[in-house]
């Protein structure tokens, strides 16, 4: 055998020990403290809702819990368990039809849900980039293409961060990928369907309707909307008018949209200059942002559009990606509460600019401006909500959460700057420039890939630790009341 099947041999088994590793770590959250209490996991607000659903009753009634308090007693030296007020967790804030699709789980003891859950999670993110790949560089697409993607996706903190709070995106990102590759080979019809599918299950993925309207491509705008409606329509036909009734509601009680976690543009003025939240802002300035949100949105959108309209001097399949790219970044700049466990959504422009780099688009710069992007996104801060943003962590907290706010702001200029520049025809002749990709030592690159993972995986280690040692702690904190029909 020769040196270089040595070689190989070993790379992949040491690429399936770690990736190994690594799904090891992603599951010891839902078999410790995430399986104790579904106060431990966004997972359980869905799971609630799914329990209410085959019970006949209100899917978004709330949650009731009490905070358990150790006191120690002066005659026994023995902690006794007292209770403070009623606390309300806060509300699902997925759509009727997310329910509808994902009740069989209520069948399930909570535990076997939320593992359940985080399996098909897995699975959806593995379908997802792995298409994604095969789409974009498919004649050299290999096992260990494959296996270095899954390391890095499943390395990746806000991947780790949706795995352990049973958020979607990575069982939206396959919805997402379908969308793409079928609007890249011009089945319109295919991709609207999978966009309003995925829209129908987090309305802010709704944005991509304007990709269609810009496009005159009325056929997949009426797809688009027809699937829409379809959805909720079936909902409403299990579910009620009033599901949608509770649901905005529901969507009228957010209060946490301050929370360090919130990388939207709402987010970060809050942060900044604060709002009608109990968070402290950082240069408070009552009143602004019922004015500077709207007009900042605003034009953000207008940009938007203005990138999303045809242009000839851009090839057909890049005008696609960059619209799909862009879409993406918006969608979570312009929403509410655009969150970090969303950002697995990003490998779709990550990779589609990495593709671009190793054709000749800016070959050493863009790696570079890319690799930047993932190592600011993989750096840990603590979930905080609005009420724990007091003065004295207001500055931290502020300029902690904004590492993740300019990650969507600069890969979104970038876009910008990529669709200037490709409209002016600067890259007619970029596939005679790809040797240039190879200027970058491949020992750097390694070493790149490893130095941008390093804050991720010191806070997956941490996280784990953390749990296995005080899962039983944690779970004593908190017990629920009732689960009360409004």
């Amino acid at each position: 055998m020769s040196f270089k099947k040595i070689y190989h041999s070993v790379f992949l088994l040491s690429g399936i020990i770690l990736l190994g590793v690594i799904l090891i770590l992603n599951f010891i959250y839902p078999l410790t403290l995430g399986k104790t209490n579904i106060l431990y996991s966004d997972f359980g607000k869905f799971y609630h809702s799914q329990q209410l659903f085959i019970q006949g009753k209100n899917i978004y009634s709330s949650i009731y819990f009490v905070k358990n308090k150790l006191r120690t007693s002066t005659s026994t030296s023995k902690a006794k368990p007292t209770h403070s007020k009623i606390f309300i967790l806060s509300g699902n804030l997925n759509p009727p039809f997310f329910t509808l699709i994902s009740f069989p789980l209520a069948y399930l003891s909570y535990p076997h849900a939320l593992l359940v859950w985080t399996l098909l999670s897995i699975l959806a993110g593995t379908l997802g980039i792995l298409l994604l790949q095969q789409k974009l560089d498919g004649k050299n697409f290999s096992v260990s293409c494959a296996l270095l993607l899954l390391i890095a996706l499943f390395s990746y903190f806000p991947s780790f961060v949706n795995l352990q709070f049973g958020q979607v995106s990575l069982l939206l990102l396959p919805l997402l990928v379908c969308g793409w590759r079928a609007a890249r080979q011009e089945k319109t019809i295919s991709a609207a369907i999978c966009l309003a599918l995925a829209s129908s299950l987090k309305p802010f993925i709704g944005l991509f309707l304007f990709y269609f309207l810009m496009r005159k491509e009325w056929r997949g705008l009426c797809a688009f909307l027809l699937t829409l409606f379809s959805c909720a329509l079936i909902a409403v036909l299990f579910l009620g008018f009033d599901s949608y009734a509770a649901y905005y509601h529901v969507c009228q009680q957010i209060k946490w949209a301050a929370s360090s976690w919130n990388i939207s543009i709402y987010g970060f003025l809050l942060r900044l200059v604060g709002g009608i939240e109990r968070n402290v802002a950082l240069l408070p300035v009552p009143g602004l942002i019922t004015y500077l949100y709207p007009l900042l949105a605003g034009i953000f959108f207008l940009a938007i559009i203005q990138f999303l309209r045809p242009a000839l001097a851009i090839p057909a399949q890049r005008k696609v990606d960059l619209d799909f790219s862009v879409i993406i970044t918006a969608m979570l700049l312009l929403s509410p509460l655009g969150w970090l466990y969303y950002f697995p959504f990003l490998s779709i422009p990550i990779l589609i600019l990495w593709q671009w780099a190793k054709t000749g688009i800016y070959p050493i710069a863009l790696p570079i401006v890319l690799m930047a992007c993932i190592f600011f996104s993989n750096i840990p801060i603590s979930l905080l909500s609005s009420e724990q943003i007091h003065t004295s962590n207001a500055l931290h907290v502020f300029f902690g959460s904004s590492f993740y706010f300019l990650v969507l702001i600069g890969l979104t200029s970038l876009l910008f700057w990529l669709r200037y520049r490709l409209a002016g025809d600067v890259f007619k002749n970029s596939s005679a420039k790809s040797i240039h990709f190879e200027k970058i030592p491949p020992g750097l690159l390694l070493l790149i890939g490893i130095v941008v993972f390093l804050p991720s995986y010191q806070a997956i280690g941490k996280g784990t630790v953390d749990w296995l040692l005080h899962s039983k702690h944690y779970s004593q904190q908190y017990s629920l009341v009732a689960l009360h029909q409004e």
